[in-house]
């Protein structure tokens, strides 16, 4: 049985014009696993996973995630060691957290939601009107 997936997964989709990315960013007991398939097919796997956080969402849909990784259809893209990756639908960036969820975050990670929070408050005071 493949890894069990964590919300702020990444998985690889392969097809036939390349490899598109999507991010794991909710559950929901009926519909299964949403996620957030971003925009661009590569020909190649980036080196810098991060950086995929940088394109934009190209659609969001339920899809029975766990089946397609335990098939083997799409894989998990580990972020750096223990890292989970995290995004907000208003920020163009991933934000990779170490541990599990319910550990303690460290200084630097507070630092990183916080500085990521200040940006989505300041997008959105930039398009209220």
């Amino acid at each position: 049985m493949a890894k069990r997936l964590r919300i702020g997964d990444v998985v690889e989709i392969p097809a036939r014009t390349g490899l598109f990315y999507a991010q794991y960013t909710h559950s929901n007991a009926e519909y299964g696993a949403l996620i957030r398939v971003l925009e661009g097919a590569f020909t190649q796997r980036p080196k810098d996973i991060q950086s995929l956080g940088l394109s934009p969402t190209r659609y969001v849909l339920f899809c029975f995630l766990q089946s397609a990784v335990n098939r083997g259809v799409w894989k998990v893209i580990p972020g750096k060691g223990s890292h989970r990756n995290y995004s907000h639908p208003l920020l163009a960036k991933l934000i990779a957290i170490s541990g599990m969820n319910g550990d303690d975050a460290r200084r630097y990670h507070e630092k990183a939601v916080r500085k990521a929070i200040d940006e989505v408050n300041q997008w959105r005071k930039a398009t209220d009107t």
